[in-house]
């Protein structure tokens, strides 16, 4: 088992991401190793945390400090001021727990996706200021900014490589475990929705069909699916804490799939 290299992918879809820090307490409470971590948007601000620090419980307190300061509020502002205030609120949140810490600060080694808006292509971001990889990885067009980094404007990851796996293999690693965050369930759409539910509705459906083609690519992996008893796009402590079980108990399903792979 110990010889082994694990590869994990966070793969992004905004609050829906509480679910990592229920999947990463599985795979810690049953001891099972992680040797790399790669992350996208969501995914990537979770797993940047984790490797950094390697302290669940620090991750749970600052990421229920980042509903405190209704962060996921962010779609519905409705000015330009007051969302460049959002914006800055968030960076400050960011500046405050990454600091100035770089990739080779990280406990576990770790990478995060971006979209080069040049080339249009993937940009595994693994070495430099983790903080602004992060802010890149997340960077929703026509939300946030782009960011300028490694000499190019990128944006969010997910578009593109929502459960970023093909960096795990190509690092060549034994046991590939993927977090597919989205449900497949239909959503029902009011018969007059609103020009944010438009949006928010149209990135979800964009990504569950990019997570299915990214997934498609990798043969033998290993994907953990939340198990969500609500979704709802109003966000709140009852939803974060609902998703990080919906991780639990999606986790626990493949425990044993996944140890049976670190035992061949």
């Amino acid at each position: 088992m110990q010889n082994k290299k694990v590869g994990l992918a966070l793969g992004g879809g905004g609050s829906l991401g509480f679910a990592h820090l229920g999947i990463l307490k599985v795979l810690e409470k049953n001891k099972i190793p992680i040797n790399l971590i790669s992350g996208s948007s969501i995914g990537a601000v979770i797993g940047a945390h984790y490797c950094l620090f390697k302290d669940l419980k620090k991750l749970e307190a600052d990421a229920m400090s980042f509903i405190d300061d209704n962060n996921f509020s962010l779609f519905d502002v409705e000015t330009i001021l007051q969302r460049k205030d959002k914006i800055k609120q968030i960076e400050l949140f960011f500046e405050d727990i990454f600091e100035d810490k770089t990739f080779a600060d990280c406990k576990i080694p770790f990478c995060c996706t971006a979209l080069n808006l040049e080339t249009g292509k993937t940009v595994f971001l693994d070495k430099g200021n983790i903080r602004k990889a992060v802010l890149a990885s997340m960077s929703i067009p026509g939300v946030f900014n782009p960011v300028f980094y490694w000499g190019n404007w990128l944006v969010d990851g997910g578009f593109l490589d929502p459960v970023p796996i093909d960096y795990l293999e190509h690092k060549k690693c034994d046991v590939v475990i993927g977090v597919d965050l989205h449900p497949r369930k239909q959503k029902i759409i009011c018969k007059s929705p609103k020009y944010i539910d438009v949006i928010q509705r149209t990135f979800r459906i964009f990504e569950m069909a990019m997570t299915d083609l990214t997934l498609d690519k990798c043969k033998n992996k290993i994907i953990i699916k939340p198990k969500y008893t609500l979704v709802k796009d109003l966000f709140s402590y009852e939803t974060a804490k609902s998703y990080m079980v919906a991780g639990e108990k999606g986790a626990l399903l493949q425990v044993k799939t996944i140890k049976q792979a670190l035992d061949k």
